[in-house]
């Protein structure tokens, strides 16, 4: 009976440890912690959290089976939609890139919204170029910015594609984006760097005319992009051919000047470059993955040497059971515990600032509010997640019929 009294007590004792650890749906956001909208996810990353905790999205409204059209949508903090928001809680206005998969978002902090997207594929031998457009915090399009509402960037015999966009200061930003030359054409395949102020105009005291353009021979794509305190720019770039596979980061010094004492290489079989960032510390964060073979996050000090601080030797090495998915963005929690958001479903890993898994994060370190389901079955995309001021988690996905859902829940410290 004394034995059967303990049992009775630890499984108590088991199932009040679970509920101190579970994740808890939001029931002050939407219904029940969770917003559907009929519309479809369109970007890598497309929730924005603004300074008054009011989020944006970037979404697809599909009008027939050939015909989208991109629409910005702004939801209160609970979850309803905001009316104030160019008069209607969405914007809808034409734009020239409408269902470009890598089209790029970037909140700054007046609450202003830039967003830009390659046009679409049309003639093999018309330049695709590359639109930004600006959205204000009422919601309606910048009409003063760049020409008539938007700067189009376009560049000879090349079709352009967006990579990476990054806030350079409170006034500009930095993008990164891809030249494929046209069949038979002698221009070589480049990778750009352009920075644009917030009125439309490219910064031409950066580099040549506001682009820097570096030759992406042997590197036949580019990844990611961050800024350093200093200036310097770390470009994360992939190689892939039969004799040769890499993953490596290019540092830039702050004069634009090609680094040659930073070295970050990953050599095959390995991983695959994911995000790269900078903490608050500024100590540099890469993530690289292995689809199908988990993940990896290492922390470098500032002068470039490993942190060995942070789990193994500046390693942190983890696992998932997922085969399609890897884990993507950065955020950092104020106390300095990092938050890697995964791009499938809604589902995010915690790390202690010590690079240990933090097991207070529902139980395991990882949440899996929308999980991924195995192969050969229909897998939900990821538009990205925030962290909450107040330490609430939102993440954008989607339901079974492409609808975008939108999820709220609370987290332990």
């Amino acid at each position: 009976m004394k034995n059967l009294a303990i049992i009775f007590m630890l499984s108590i004792n088991s199932i009040a440890l679970m509920a101190q650890y579970d994740i808890v749906y939001d029931s002050t956001f939407g219904t029940d912690g969770t917003v559907i909208l009929p519309y479809q996810i369109v970007a890598n990353k497309g929730l924005f959290l603004q300074s008054d905790g009011k989020v944006v999205l970037l979404s697809n409204k599909k009008i027939n089976n050939s015909t989208t059209e991109f629409t910005t949508i702004r939801l209160n903090p609970n979850g309803t939609l905001d009316l104030t928001y160019n008069n209607a809680g969405l914007n809808n206005s034409p734009t020239s890139f409408d269902s470009d998969p890598d089209m790029c978002g970037l909140m700054f902090p007046n609450n202003d919204l830039i967003v830009a997207g390659s046009e679409p594929y049309i003639n093999p031998l018309s330049a695709q170029g590359i639109h930004f457009y600006k959205y204000l915090e009422n919601g309606r399009m910048d009409s003063l910015f760049g020409n008539g509402g938007v700067l189009t960037i376009k560049e000879d015999s090349s079709f352009l594609f967006c990579k990476d966009m990054i806030r350079y200061n409170d006034t500009s930003l930095l993008m990164l984006y891809i030249g494929y030359p046209f069949p038979n054409s002698t221009v070589q395949r480049q990778l750009v760097i352009c920075k644009v102020n917030l009125n439309g105009q490219l910064d031409s005291s950066f580099a040549v005319n506001g682009k820097l353009r570096q030759p992406l021979n042997p590197y036949p794509d580019a990844l990611k992009i961050t800024l350093d305190d200093h200036g310097a720019i770390y470009v994360a770039v992939n190689y892939n051919a039969p004799s040769l596979n890499y993953n490596k980061i290019i540092k830039l010094n702050p004069d634009l000047t090609l680094n040659t004492a930073f070295n970050f290489q990953i050599d095959p079989p390995n991983h695959s470059i994911s995000n790269v960032a900078f903490d608050e510390d500024g100590k540099l964060i890469i993530i690289a993955s292995r689809i199908g073979y988990g993940y990896k996050v290492w922390r470098f000090m500032p002068n470039g040497v490993p942190d060995n601080s942070f789990s193994k030797d500046g390693l942190f090495v983890g696992h998932l059971n997922y085969y399609t998915a890897n884990p993507k963005q950065f955020i950092q929690q104020p106390d300095g515990k990092i938050l890697i958001g995964i791009n499938i479903g809604a589902n995010a890993i915690r790390l202690n600032l010590n690079g240990t898994m933090d097991f207070s994060f529902d139980l395991d370190g990882v949440v899996e509010l929308v999980p991924y389901l195995g192969t050969g079955v229909v897998t939900f995309r990821s538009s990205g997640m925030e962290l909450l001021p107040d330490g609430k988690m939102l993440f954008m996905t989607e339901t079974d019929t492409d609808q975008i859902k939108i999820i709220q829940v609370k987290t332990r410290p």
